[in-house]
């Protein structure tokens, strides 16, 4: 068993350093020394797109306790 979860660690690390801006394994877990305290969370956004009108794909200064999508936003500007 111990071997699986090895070879599964492995592939998950090269995935991630290959599709994401950390290169290496140390990179990756150096991001884990911002968490203060014993538990935590960090959401990691990376290579966001922009809309047809230059705004990104999330919005994340119309309301400061959420992470919203630009269409939701659009169509709530439709509704209102």
């Amino acid at each position: 068993m111990h071997l699986v979860y090895l070879s599964q660690h492995s592939t998950e690390v090269t995935l991630i350093t290959k599709y994401s801006p950390f290169r290496d394994e140390a990179s990756l877990l150096a991001q884990f020394d911002a968490i203060k305290g014993k538990s935590g969370t960090i959401i990691m956004v990376y290579n966001l797109s922009t809309t047809p009108t230059g705004d990104l794909e999330l919005d994340f200064l119309s309301d400061s306790q959420d992470i919203r999508t630009s269409l939701q936003l659009d169509h709530e500007k439709c509704v209102l």
